[in-house]
């Protein structure tokens, strides 16, 4: 199973639409928040899509965070502004650690990130709003089989 990971839009979809091209084989679309609303344009598609409230989606009715769960594989969804991520990760793996998530994906800080803590996962794929960074957009590929994440991928705009 492939999921499709991308956070703060920030109302520019282009890469979503890009990375949902060239990627036939996903299975499921998760948004970290910050115009998670962008999301409202590929329903339809035969995806699951799943998105969590950013600190910019005040007045959206989304969640704060998700706990989902994807061939026995526990997954903390949410944006991190509420754990202090641009600043530290440890609030973010407390709280993955308390809700027996193996994986936190969230945003909020515009940089990709992909690291381990205490055998749980932290993956954030950057800003899918290439303005926004000055190195351009990006987004990640989780790949899950047999109850492990089995990779763990950040795709820059200008990669498949």
């Amino acid at each position: 199973m492939k999921l499709l990971i991308f956070s703060d839009s920030h109302s520019d979809t282009s890469l979503i639409k890009k990375a949902i091209e060239n990627h036939p084989d996903i299975t499921a679309i998760l948004h970290a928040g910050d115009y998670a609303r962008d999301m409202n344009r590929f329903y339809g598609r035969g995806l699951e899509i799943y998105r969590v409230k950013g600190n910019c989606d005040r007045d959206d009715p989304f969640d704060e965070e998700l706990l989902l769960e994807f061939e026995g594989v526990r997954l903390l969804l949410c944006h991190g502004h509420e754990y202090s991520v641009k600043y530290t990760n440890d609030e973010l793996y407390a709280r993955a650690s308390q809700r027996g998530a193996a994986c936190a994906v969230f945003g909020h800080t515009h940089q990709s990130l992909v690291t381990s803590k205490g055998g749980i996962l932290l993956f954030n794929p950057g800003t899918a709003n290439g303005k926004k960074r000055s190195n351009g957009a990006s987004y990640g590929i989780l790949e899950i089989k047999g109850g492990e994440v089995v990779s763990a991928k950040i795709r820059g705009e200008n990669e498949n």
